[in-house]
């Protein structure tokens, strides 16, 4: 979603974008083999060795499976007149690729036409420490982005109490961005317990409410979003985002999970 990626203007760094410097790729060449894209650029390896040290010295993982493919029908509702639009489709998916990180890969159709995908390496698909969009009517990609530092840090508990909190605070910017980043936070809060298969009947154990407040580099908060521990399974689904002229829900029509 839009929360996701904080994007600076092409004009603004057009001579990395011509070197190749900061990740930006043709958008059909991409398409062409997402998956060895995915692989390639968002590996455990690409983490920022700072981030990746600070994690590792709080959270080692495992997680207990291979990947997870949800299918998510988005219903989208404006603020102004409270209509839901049912013709958006996604496809999330989640592929463990060692401690407790995730690749991620966000499908995104309208009307049976693929109108963006998002990709990125996370942090239990919590908390994204690096990714980059493809909007598919655009010959480029956006930049890769990416936590540069982390200030704070609290590692999830599958276990937490209602009322506890998760404190993200760090650095963001392009790969090749020395200097001038932006500071941002993720403040969550953990809610009820409730069954997973609430969800999706195909989900085991339980889940875990997460109500987290997304703080921009103004230092105001530019989105709400609900979300959802599978405790099982140890990582997060967001189930709800709301910024200031629209609120998104996020149904689960379909899972599979190896």
């Amino acid at each position: 979603m839009s929360s996701r990626f904080h994007l600076f203007a092409a004009s603004a760094v057009s001579a990395l974008v011509v070197s190749g410097c900061t990740g930006v790729v043709a958008v059909k060449n991409v398409e062409s083999d997402k998956f060895g894209y995915l692989s390639k650029t968002f590996s455990v390896q690409s983490v920022p060795s700072a981030v990746a040290s600070q994690i590792a010295a709080q959270d080692h993982g495992p997680l207990p499976f291979h990947r997870m493919v949800l299918s998510v029908t988005p219903q989208v509702e404006s603020a102004q007149v409270g209509v839901a639009l049912q013709n958006y489709r996604s496809s999330w998916t989640i592929i463990n690729v060692g401690g407790p990180y995730v690749q991620f890969l966000d499908e995104q159709m309208s009307n049976g036409v693929d109108t963006r995908q998002d990709y990125g390496v996370s942090y239990r698909n919590l908390f994204m420490v690096r990714g980059q969009t493809m909007l598919m009517d655009r010959t480029n990609s956006s930049l890769v982005m990416e936590a540069k530092s982390l200030q704070t840090f609290t590692p999830v508990s599958l276990g937490g109490a209602p009322g506890g909190s998760l404190e993200y605070h760090y650095t963001w910017g392009n790969q090749a961005q020395l200097a001038n980043f932006s500071d941002l936070a993720i403040h969550c809060a953990y809610g009820a317990r409730y069954p997973a298969s609430r969800l999706n009947a195909r989900l085991v154990g339980e889940a875990q409410e997460l109500n987290c407040d997304h703080v921009n580099k103004n230092g105001i908060v530019s989105d709400h979003s609900t979300r959802a521990l599978l405790v099982h399974y140890g990582v997060a689904v967001i189930t709800r985002n709301q910024t200031a002229t629209a609120a998104v829900n996020f149904k689960i029509d379909n899972v599979s999970i190896d």
